[in-house]
This record gives structure tokens, sequence and C-alpha cells, in this order.
């Protein structure tokens, strides 16, 4: 698997309505997506969990090249298989951090999880204030089950480090599957546990594309 990395700001800023007629926008569309640079490190397409790739209207460039970045992804669909953005949110992939010398599982809240395009998502809220907060999971066991394939039982790292318990903040984190299993299928699944500010939750996923 490519390592994704993380693009922390890319702002974009949608423009503005005049006094005397409102304009008509289409809709805009907010998915889950990879996005990948060239060998000259130009992103010029990215693909969204559903598996609809499009081309960039305005490519970035001067990124890393021949990389990987997940995304949260505002876009219009426009002809021809193009689509121009409107917002771009990073999206944290955590690394294995089983074997970290601090293992640490502060808590954070729980909006949802589900999977999408090879990924098991998490929508959380730590509280924050602005501060850096450190992710990854750690392996706690595995086990043969009863559908004949493997569980592989993980729990979130997440260390609040010095930031302040402050307000609540979006953040989604995304587990590639085959950071997991070299080759899941149906039968694997993954039980994830996060530590919340109401308790453990623990999440089924099946390991599937």
């Amino acid at each position: 698997m490519k390592k994704l990395l993380l693009l922390t700001i890319l702002a974009l800023s949608l423009a503005g309505c005049s006094e005397e007629k409102k304009e008509k926008y289409p809709p805009m569309v907010t998915e889950m997506a990879v996005m990948e640079s060239d060998a000259s490190g130009v992103i010029r397409s990215f693909t969204t969990d559903a598996g609809r790739s499009f081309t960039l209207v305005s490519p970035y460039t001067g990124v890393t090249p021949r990389a990987l970045w997940r995304f949260l992804v505002g876009f219009v669909e426009e002809t021809d298989g193009r689509a121009t953005v409107y917002s771009l949110e990073g999206v944290v992939v955590p690394r294995d951090s089983t074997h970290n010398a601090a293992v640490v599982r502060d808590p954070v809240g729980f909006v949802s999880g589900w999977t999408g395009g090879g990924f098991a998502n998490l929508h959380l809220t730590p509280k924050t204030k602005g501060g850096t907060h450190t992710w990854g999971y750690v392996r706690d066991s595995v086990y043969a089950n009863s559908l004949g394939g493997t569980t592989y039982c993980l729990s979130l790292f997440h260390r609040q480090g010095s930031d302040p318990l402050a307000y609540s903040a979006d953040t989604y984190v995304s587990i590639p599957f085959d950071s997991i299993a070299s080759e899941p299928d149906s039968t694997d699944l993954l039980e994830l546990t996060v530590a919340t500010f109401d308790g453990p939750r623990t999440v089924t996923f099946i390991l599937h594309r």
C-alpha cells in the first residue's frame, strides 16, 4: 500500500452573491475520496469511495510526487467527467502504534462509523483548543470467527497531549483495510474500540472493498 499523506491546509472559497441577483449554484456533493499525485507532483484527479473518478478542473501543483491523500471532498460535478472542488478536509490515516512505548487512549466524542473505499471510517469529535493530537491504532488480539475468517480486535490510539479539553471539533479517521490484513475478504471482521467520554465504544466492520 502506498503511504497516505495528510495535506493540512488547502483553503478554497466560494464566490459571493450580488445584491441585485442571487447566483444559483449547482448542488455540491461531499464524499470521502482519495487523491493521487503524479511523478511531477501534480494532483489531477480524485476517486470517491463509491468508485467514481473525476478530473480536477483546477489541478493542485507543487505537492509530494507519487503520493496518496485522503480527504472529505466537497465538489460540484461538471461535464465530461470533470469536477470543481470547493472544500477539502484532511482525513487522519492512523499508523500501527502497537509497539509504541507509551500506548495512550485518550477519550473522544463518537459520532459514527462506516466502511467505504477499502477503509474503516470514523467521525469523531475530540475536544481541543487548536493543539496537535497524535493518532494511531493498536492490535489488541486476533481470533478465528464463525464466518470462517479472522476477526481483528483493534483499539484507537489517541494522545491528547497538552491540548486543553476546550471545544469539540469534527475529525475524520480512516484505517485502510490492507494495513490490517494482507488480503481481507467478506469473512474477515474488524472490531475497533474507541475510548469515548461516555466509556469504551466498539464498532464492528466487515473488511471488504
